[in-house]
């Protein structure tokens, strides 16, 4: 399943370059979602989304997996534009990390999970 949400709250993770942003979707946006980003987000940006089982462009499935030590529950496919009073002012170098069809790709933990693993 792929959600368009609003991006309602971003959190720097200590690996450089990762972003763990939580997206609201739904009636009111009252379902929330914690994805592992690794490109800049600002607060209320449309976010477009796909779920743990949905097939991506790409022809893969998306998974919830642990990237940059953090649970993500998706896979971040396009970011909408922000709203204006946020709007940060535009970066050079966020040209490059902005590409669509950048994955979040392999997880490889770095031992400093602020979570604990869950036993299923």
């Amino acid at each position: 399943q792929t959600i368009t949400g609003k991006v309602v709250s971003v959190d720097e993770l200590r690996k450089k370059g990762h972003f763990l942003i939580e997206v609201a979707y739904g009636e009111d946006d009252q379902e929330r979602v914690q994805i592992v980003a690794d490109r800049p987000v600002t607060e209320g940006q449309q976010a477009k989304v796909a779920l743990d089982g949905a097939q991506l462009p790409d022809g893969k499935v998306a998974k919830r997996s642990k990237i940059a030590g953090e649970w993500s529950e998706g896979v971040l496919l396009s970011l909408g534009s922000a709203p204006a009073a946020a709007a940060p002012a535009p970066v050079v170098e966020e040209v490059a990390a902005a590409e669509p069809d950048t994955e979040e790709a392999g997880g490889g933990g770095d031992g400093k999970a602020r979570q604990r693993k869950k036993k299923k």
